[in-house]
């Protein structure tokens, strides 16, 4: 969710592992075209969220963070 911003990072957690990480372990990055996407992802179809939901998600997300952050 960029809520507009063009740029951004990802930060990946692995916790608690019960073995030393590998390059295999990932992650990985595939580039494909925009219409390949819902081919390529697992569970693409069951992640679906509406736009509604978006919304919800989002304001409740920033509530959230304003209250750790600001108190």
């Amino acid at each position: 969710e960029t809520l507009g911003h063009r740029k951004g990072f990802l930060q990946f957690r692995w916790q608690r592992v019960s073995r030393e990480l590998t390059e295999a372990d990932g992650p990985t990055v595939e580039l494909v075209d925009v219409d390949q996407v819902a081919s390529v992802l697992p569970n693409y179809a069951s992640n679906k969220i509406s736009e509604e939901d978006w919304r919800a998600r989002i304001a409740l997300r920033q509530k959230q963070i304003g209250e750790r952050m600001v108190g």
